[in-house]
């Protein structure tokens, strides 16, 4: 889920990292196997594009989708808790990863 950055769009990123991704993965159970959420960070002249990115990884995309359609109606209505616009969904799949330290 990408949260584009535009200072039209009001984004709680606490209230996304603590509390509605926690939801979305708690809804999915099992089939949510972890989760990360990254910020966008602006460096010298470099703007992010994105404020915030979330990212869910599961074994079983067609179960996911579906858990996702089963509790669409509760996860919509908790987003508005924390952005003013709907994210861009994109699905990926992962081609490499390594993870040798914790996020900070």
């Amino acid at each position: 889920m990408l949260y584009r950055a535009d200072e039209a769009i009001r984004f709680d990123g606490s209230y996304y990292r603590d509390h509605h991704v926690p939801l979305v993965a708690e809804r999915i159970g099992d089939l949510c196997e972890s989760w990360e959420v990254d910020f966008g960070v602006a460096t010298g002249e470099v703007s992010p594009p994105f404020l915030a990115v979330g990212h869910f990884h599961t074994r079983d995309l067609d179960g996911f989708l579906a858990a996702l359609q089963r509790n669409r109606a509760e996860l919509e209505a908790d987003l508005d808790n924390c952005s003013s616009h709907a994210p861009q969904m994109q699905i990926s799949k992962v081609a490499a990863s390594s993870s040798r330290r914790a996020p900070e």
